[in-house]
């Protein structure tokens, strides 16, 4: 596997920041801010937002069974 540095133009640094898991018992997001979802014991990941203070799942619009434990926000979109 190649060194993606290699593709930038000379001169041009790249910095990647990895976003930290944020447990929800440290802090939550902004209500409907879309964010990765991570759950205890599972090695699944999924989309969520808050509203009026519980978890929903975007494909079926309604709250959502399963707590997370876990949180991010959603890494930016490719350029493109």
């Amino acid at each position: 596997m190649q060194n993606r540095t290699e593709f930038l133009p000379t001169g041009y640094e790249m910095t990647i920041t990895p976003q930290p898991w944020i447990p929800v018992s440290e802090g939550l997001p902004d209500e409907r801010e879309l964010v990765m979802v991570g759950w205890a014991g599972r090695r699944d990941i999924g989309k969520g937002y808050l509203l009026n203070g519980k978890w929903h799942d975007p494909l079926v619009c309604k709250p959502d069974v399963n707590e997370p434990t876990h949180w991010m926000p959603l890494p930016e979109p490719p350029i493109g």
